[in-house]
């Protein structure tokens, strides 16, 4: 893997300019920058906003950290061949960032061989690539870090590589419609105890020229 830390948050190499068309030759270093984003926008929550709603239907602010935590947890695991669908501990009010960066010392740990990019790993709803699933959990991650830093009024540096490569990962998996019904097929081969309900809203249309996070979040049914 390369030498940049999941929760180094200086990003003075980061291109902040039009994202390349190219796939990027390493997923690990954009995961990385995005597991970095999220990291101040985590440490700055306060106990009075624990429980304010956020974008993500039926999440207050406390389960959007509990999520984000237990999402990078899964990357590790996956990252080392478990099963991605063990269950989370809870984590305890007011230790969300020292867990995300233990999480994410142990993510960086277990992706360092690049074997783990080619080998085929199982998700809820299909089977990809390690560096397809950290695409999606790339997507994921700041799509909820964007939910966390509007419910707490947080206004962070998106990295626009980061942004395109989850905008990309979320049009190949998601459908713009027809969503529901795509769950309830997928949702015949997923474990037990996966929620019954789908995890995403219709994509939501943007004027053209809308940035390229809201374009992200909108995919995903949010309404920036």
């Amino acid at each position: 893997m390369t030498d940049t830390d999941l929760t180094d948050t200086d990003l003075t190499d980061t291109d902040l300019g039009a994202p390349s068309l190219a796939p990027p030759t390493d997923i690990r270093a954009p995961f990385a920058r995005a597991v970095a984003t999220a990291q101040p926008v985590i440490a700055a929550v306060r106990p009075d906003q624990l429980g304010d709603p956020t974008s993500c239907d039926q999440f207050d602010v406390r389960q959007v950290l509990d999520h984000l935590v237990g999402a990078l947890r899964k990357v590790a695991r996956i990252g080392r061949g478990e099963s991605p669908f063990a269950p989370d501990e809870t984590v305890a009010d007011g230790k969300w960032s020292e867990a995300w960066t233990a999480a994410a010392h142990e993510t960086r740990a277990a992706w360092t061989d690049d074997a783990t990019l080619r080998r085929m790993v199982r998700l809820p709803w299909t089977e990809m690539t390690g560096e397809k699933a950290l695409e999606v959990y790339l997507s994921e991650i700041t799509v909820h870090t964007w939910d966390l830093a509007t419910a707490t009024g947080q206004s962070p540096a998106w990295d626009v590589e980061v942004v395109a490569i989850g905008l990309g990962a979320m049009q190949r998996e998601l459908p713009a419609e027809g969503r529901t019904a795509s769950y309830e097929e997928a949702f015949k081969h997923m474990p037990a105890g996966t929620p019954t309900d789908p995890p995403f809203a219709e994509a939501v249309s943007l004027p053209i020229g809308a940035p390229p996070i809201e374009q992200l979040v909108a995919w995903t049914g949010r309404r920036p």
